[in-house]
């Protein structure tokens, strides 16, 4: 009747369009259901702003009905510039494939690094162990040289603590390997 159609409008809060048909664009339907508010504050001021709003709408810009959160205005914003879109689609792929590959990079130099420095461990200390009881303290020399070599090639800024640690390991091996060839000046500067 008449009159529950009147109550209805004075009364109840309007039906959301979506709910007439699921397909109604969410921006659309902000706008209407502003138009109908029933709190006059809410409503739009003037036709000029409602006008405004549907341009708006209509060139899939965001509308001022509501703040649009950032992922959906850079969705207008791609759906307006294409092209632009695309290319920093395109260039912020290329920058995360490039940042991977780096640290790949970077985790692999890393592991050629530590098994480079398990060896020299290996030459510094085991086979120093394994070679002077049999006097073979030429051979030591060698080692020990071919050792210092791969510590002199490391950057300054690459010497960690148990780098350090190592390349005192090796003085002290060198000094003594120098003390039992009866070099002892040597063996003080290794010292």
């Amino acid at each position: 009747s008449f009159e529950q159609t009147l109550l209805s409008v004075l009364s109840d809060e309007p039906r959301p369009p979506t709910q007439l048909r699921a397909s109604a664009p969410r921006d659309l339907e902000t706008i209407c259901l502003k138009c109908l508010s029933k709190d006059p504050g809410r409503r739009y001021a003037s036709a000029a702003e409602l006008a405004e709003d549907l341009a708006r709408w209509s060139r899939h810009e965001p509308i001022r009905a509501r703040p649009v959160p950032l992922l959906e205005r850079a969705c207008f914003w791609a759906r307006r510039n294409p092209i632009l879109a695309t290319l920093s689609r395109a260039l912020a792929g290329s920058l995360f494939a490039g940042l991977t590959r780096q640290q790949l990079v970077l985790r692999e130099a890393q592991r050629a690094r530590y098994s480079a420095e398990d060896f020299v461990q290996f030459m510094n200390e085991s086979l120093t162990d394994t070679l002077r009881p049999l006097g073979r303290l030429e051979m030591l020399n060698k080692v020990n040289a071919q050792v210092r070599a791969y510590y002199d090639r490391l950057p300054v800024n690459q010497n960690s603590p148990d780098s350090l640690a190592r390349r005192a390991h090796l003085h002290r091996n060198t000094a003594s390997v120098l003390r039992q060839q009866g070099k002892l000046p040597e063996a003080e500067t290794n010292a």
